[in-house]
């Protein structure tokens, strides 16, 4: 790893140390908390999709997919009530096996995971309503309906919003 130092710099305690070598492409991590540790983290950068404004009607929503593993994820910014956001199309069928809810900013946030048929009408609840506190991870691994069908659509609505909630991340794992 070369680092660059620039003219009339002495002070040894602001370089970034990272491996002997690394995987080309990998996404570099932090090693520790100081910010002057690196390692390389084993994903290529290329095993990651990102994608945005999925539903452009009811406000900006982004979320990240790692390819070839059994997690999405998404962020949806300033949620109000009654939104609703079409995540992901289902290639093949899959079980959901843990949901996971973050929010930053307010109080809290009550919302749930369904199924959608591909007009987007409403097939199923596969989560019911699950109120996340703000600054507290919310996990769930107990499920109306976990199994979703090929060809349908992953859903996330928001049902109630307490306080000025920024944005609310929310990542499931599942099963092909």
């Amino acid at each position: 790893m070369e680092i660059f130092q620039p003219a009339n710099y002495d002070d040894d305690t602001n370089y970034v140390v990272g491996p002997a070598s690394a995987t080309n492409n990998d996404i570099v991590v932090f090693d520790n908390t100081t910010g002057k540790l690196i390692k390389d983290s084993g994903i290529l950068i290329s095993a990651i999709e990102l994608s945005a404004n999925l539903d452009t009607d009811v406000g900006s929503l982004g979320y990240i997919k790692t390819v070839g593993t059994s997690t999405k994820s998404f962020v949806h910014k300033y949620p109000v009530s009654t939104a609703k956001h079409i995540i992901q199309k289902v290639e093949s069928a899959y079980t959901i096996t843990s949901l996971d809810i973050f929010v930053k900013g307010g109080t809290s946030i009550t919302g749930r995971l369904v199924e959608y048929d591909t007009d987007g009408t409403l097939i199923q609840v596969i989560s019911a309503d699950i109120t996340a506190t703000a600054g507290v991870d919310s996990v769930t691994t107990s499920f109306t309906h976990a199994v979703v069908a090929s060809s349908k659509k992953i859903g996330w609505e928001v049902t109630a919003v307490s306080g000025a909630v920024e944005e609310i991340s929310v990542t499931y794992n599942f099963t092909k």
